[in-house]
């Protein structure tokens, strides 16, 4: 992924970074919250997990040519800043570049829901088809691929029975 996508990669070491400061200071892991907590229910409830994501850092690096030097682009300005921000013993610029640093992951992820929803119910549709002992299961997502992921599921052999979308 570093040489097919600098800026998102460097985008996922920041946000590696805030998520699981923030996760250290309220399970003292380092590690992001809803993981520790997912993690916590599987050993309680000796549950079996099946991962069925195309995760984002997985699709940021099957990009393109023109997002490969767009990202190598991006990612020469937010160093520059950040260089900039050193040099000048500033706060506020290695913040601006921190923060530019961070922009491209919003539309990248808007740009690849659709398909990551549709990867998470194919996933889902072959583990309920191929495992007979399985009657239930419950489906952990972020809140934007709720409405994909059951929409894609409609016209499946796998029956939706609730869904809960958190505030």
């Amino acid at each position: 992924m570093l040489l097919r996508n600098p800026a998102l990669y460097l985008t996922g070491i920041i946000l590696d970074w805030f998520w699981g400061i923030l996760g250290f200071l309220l399970t003292h892991q380092f590690k992001p919250v809803d993981g520790v907590a997912t993690e916590t229910v599987v050993q309680k409830k000796e549950l079996d997990i099946q991962p069925v994501d195309l995760s984002l850092p997985r699709r940021a690096s099957e990009v393109g040519l023109a997002v490969t030097v767009f990202s190598w682009l991006w990612f020469a300005i937010v160093a520059a800043i950040f260089v900039l921000g050193l040099l000048a013993f500033s706060i506020g610029i290695l913040t601006f570049a921190i923060a530019v640093g961070l922009l491209p992951v919003v539309p990248f992820a808007y740009w690849t829901l659709s398909e990551r929803d549709e990867v998470m119910a194919k996933n889902i549709e072959e583990i309920s088809s191929t495992n007979d002992n399985l009657n239930k299961g419950c489906l952990i997502a972020g809140r934007g691929h709720m409405d994909g992921v059951v929409e894609q599921l409609e016209d499946s052999n796998v029956e939706i029975s609730q869904v809960h979308k958190s505030k």
